[in-house]
């Protein structure tokens, strides 16, 4: 999924694991939107989720089950 931060306007993707974990973590967590961090300035960026869903639906990847202690990393 390619991204593009709002503030440096660099152009990076999420890998699928990233993706897939994002959903996951943000479905448990009872959250919308997911922050990724710009390789280059780390400004967080909102993906939201369900834009994540849409992507992860289209690649046909698969979701990790989470276990009780992990939580979202952005």
């Amino acid at each position: 999924m390619q991204i593009r931060c709002y503030k440096c306007r660099m152009s990076y993707s999420l890998s699928k694991e990233e993706m897939g974990f994002a959903v996951a973590a943000l479905r448990q967590a009872g959250e919308v939107h997911y922050d990724s961090p710009c390789e280059r300035c780390r400004t967080k960026n909102r993906v939201s989720l369900e834009q994540l869903e849409k992507e992860v639906q289209r690649r046909g990847i698969e979701i990790p089950p989470l276990d009780q202690g992990t939580t979202a990393a952005g």
